[in-house]
């Protein structure tokens, strides 16, 4: 292949692919408009845009700043505009979940209404500090994600530990003031009780039927899911249980033996000989 040759595939190469941006940023804005005109029309609170093959979020989602449930789940978004929660301060509901998101804007710390925050498989590995500010917000789902802060420990303690633990890491203070464990609940379990309930109560104001019934299908999806998990957990758990009580076995048993060959070390050797010399 020649150098000309290789040139002009290069070429071809990078026009498919500024092609392909445009195209893709097209059809975001075209999904959006849609969805926004849609939302107008009806005189809904719900603005769904999902599972529509979108990478970014537009202008046109601020045509309609009175929307309380934003649903965004399974496209190919990486980035939250920075202005976003201020734009749209009426927001109850905000799913996140399937994108590829890397972080959330400090923005989101200005938000007075939050109440379900839902992050799950997203490649996020950190929190804004700024969320614990979010004194409204009832219920994070975290699934999946990569995070490395809050660390594991502070995760797996609950909703109330991880906005602790961000309100004092964002005022640089000690973590005395964290509450005990016994008040907080896992994550995990936030995502099915506390989640499911305390949305339940968070949506008195639901805008129709449909929209409680969705929310309905996607309880049953999460507890599905965390049902499924659990299970693994647990077949992983009593595995592990056997082989160690398995190893414990053998390892009484090699121990009985060493015991009885310290106690009569003459008798052994003799049988050791014996065995060894028989015809």
């Amino acid at each position: 292949m020649t150098t000309i040759t290789k040139g002009l595939m290069a070429v071809v190469t990078l026009e498919m692919n500024i092609s392909n941006r445009n195209l893709s940023g097209s059809n975001s804005s075209e999904e959006i408009r849609k969805a926004v005109e849609k939302c107008v029309s009806s005189f809904s609170s719900t603005l769904d845009v999902s599972r529509k093959n979108i990478t970014h979020l537009t202008e046109e989602i601020y045509k309609q700043p009175d929307i309380k449930h934003f649903h965004l789940e399974g496209n190919a978004i990486s980035m939250i505009p920075e202005d976003l929660f201020q734009k749209l301060p009426h927001l109850v509901w905000l799913d996140l979940r399937f994108n590829k998101i890397t972080a959330l804007p400090p923005g989101i710390g200005y938000h007075r209404q939050l109440k379900t925050l839902l992050l799950e498989r997203n490649p996020i590995k950190e929190l804004p500090t700024e969320l614990g500010s979010l004194t409204a917000l009832t219920a994070l789902n975290l699934r999946h994600c990569p995070l490395e802060f809050p660390p594991k420990d502070i995760i797996e303690k609950g909703l109330k530990s991880i906005l602790c633990f961000l309100r004092a890491s964002g005022n640089d203070r000690l973590l005395s003031i964290e509450p005990a464990t016994s008040e907080t609940a896992p994550v995990e379990k936030l995502n099915l009780s506390e989640l499911l309930q305390s949305s339940l109560d968070v949506s008195d104001d639901w805008p129709n039927e449909e929209e409680k019934l969705r929310f309905q299908k996607l309880k049953e999806e999460i507890i599905k899911n965390e049902e499924e998990f659990l299970a693994d957990q647990r077949l992983s758990a009593i595995h592990d249980l056997t082989k160690a009580q398995e190893n414990h076995g053998k390892n009484r048993e090699l121990y009985s033996e060493s015991a009885g060959l310290c106690r009569c070390p003459k008798l052994h050797h003799v049988v050791l000989i014996t065995s060894a010399t028989m015809p």
